[in-house]
């Protein structure tokens, strides 16, 4: 029987040690829980594991208080409640982040002038073992006359949780007296809200106590906005066999505060297969390597440069739109409005040359060679309804322009040159 009076006896510790080192003596993460001394019959304690400080708080209506005096193991730490003077108290535990409770120990559970029952809110656990004879449930445990004296019950594989709840029973006037708890925890993977086709981090191969396993789905996918939950399940003969589930969250492209600053597309990762529209937009610039093959749509906007390499092209039958525009979400991909005709048209005629631009030949059929007196720091090459063909920066006198993958028709050429000049000339491809 309880000692409803005084603190237990030194011996009875001893004896609640050696059950639990018999009783699952393996951590099921590498995160326990270090129990702060604090003083006797206060209203709460604090906890701390390696990421971060856990709080425990009794709350509500009841006289329970939390107390940490014996036993001196860091790991343990215990409540005393009102006995034959109930309610007691419920005791809270937050935490700074989410995580997973991989087990949760309560031991020294009876009955006799008290009620050590309980239950748990804000938790559900996947699995419950229990001393034999106990009464336990994944939800809690129910005690009565016939409960074994010092009962020993080990909660496993809670959900991801960040508060959760022991709500302790009130029967007949009497509640819990002296119960103990250790607590194991796996904290979950840090991935925070992505960006829409970024980059995405690489979720980790092993999780707590070098536990190996395998993720469902096994990549993130940044190309689907909203939110997706990607499940991590452990090999078989590890301490844990429940399956960990995180969600991670994309936001839909035009988001002004993740705009992704610079994108390369390479072939044949990036290439645009017929049939499918390839939408990209930056905060800064486009570099572009990839194929767009015919009966493919490419849509591309950067705030400052759209950069067509070696080895971009965008086949006949293909469309392919490249404009300098910062993250709208919008993707025209459409023949440009008469109004940008009408000014592009009005560049032509408005900017004066100065200085002789060489573009031969002109008419071109297979190739044309562009030259200035000065450097040409960039050449942008457009069709006459403000599709961009080219855009490309240099740092050299002439260019060869290849225009096999050209329709027939008018084109505008327009340099900055290293002297601080725009000059714009019509290109002919017959």
């Amino acid at each position: 029987m309880k000692n409803l009076y005084r603190k237990p006896k030194t011996g009875l510790l001893i004896l609640f040690c050696f059950l639990a080192g018999s009783f699952h003596s393996e951590l099921y993460s590498q995160e326990q829980i270090i129990w702060d001394n604090v003083p006797v019959n206060t209203t709460g304690i604090t906890a701390t594991y390696s990421g971060g400080t856990l709080n425990v708080m009794a709350t509500g209506t009841g006289l329970n208080m939390v107390f940490y005096s014996i036993p001196a193991n860091p790991t343990v730490f215990q409540t005393t409640g009102a006995w034959n003077n109930a309610p007691s108290k419920d005791l809270t535990f937050t935490f700074p982040e989410k995580v997973i409770i991989t087990r949760f120990r309560v031991y020294d559970i009876n009955y006799g002038t008290w009620n050590d029952s309980f239950s748990f809110s804000n938790i559900t656990f996947g699995g419950v073992t229990a001393s034999a004879g106990c009464c336990a449930t994944t939800s809690g445990v129910t005690v009565s006359a016939g409960t074994p004296p010092n009962t020993d019950v080990h909660w496993t594989c809670s959900n991801a949780i960040d508060s959760f709840t022991i709500n302790y029973a009130n029967t007949n006037g009497t509640t819990h007296a002296y119960l103990f708890y250790t607590m194991e925890i796996l904290r979950l993977p840090s991935i925070g809200t992505l960006c829409y086709n970024s980059i995405p981090p690489t979720l980790p191969t092993t999780l707590g106590n070098n536990i190996q396993g395998s993720w469902s789905p096994a990549t993130i996918d940044t190309s689907v906005a909203g939110t997706t939950q990607y499940v991590f399940t452990p090999n078989g003969g590890q301490t844990i066999q429940c399956p960990i589930a995180i969600d991670v969250t994309v936001l839909p492209p035009g988001q002004q505060n993740c705009c992704i600053p610079d994108i390369t597309l390479t072939s044949p990762t990036d290439n645009v297969a017929s049939g499918n529209q390839d939408n990209r937009e930056t905060s800064n610039t486009i570099t572009a390597h990839n194929t767009i093959n015919s009966g493919a749509v490419g849509v591309y906007h950067a705030k400052r440069t759209i950069t067509l390499k070696k080895g971009f092209y965008s086949a006949n039958g293909s469309r392919f739109r490249g404009y300098i525009q910062g993250c709208t979400g919008t993707f025209v991909g459409r023949e440009s409005p008469a109004a940008e005709t009408t000014d592009l048209k009005k560049l032509i005629t408005d900017t004066p040359v100065t200085e002789k631009l060489l573009l031969y030949p002109n008419p071109a059929t297979q190739k044309a060679t562009i030259e200035y007196q000065q450097p040409i720091r960039n050449i942008r090459v457009t069709s006459i309804d403000g599709k961009t063909m080219l855009s490309k920066e240099l740092d050299a006198n002439s260019y060869e322009i290849d225009l096999a993958n050209y329709k027939n028709g008018m084109y505008i050429v327009t340099v900055q040159t290293g002297d601080g000049r725009t000059i714009t000339s019509k290109l002919f491809k017959k």
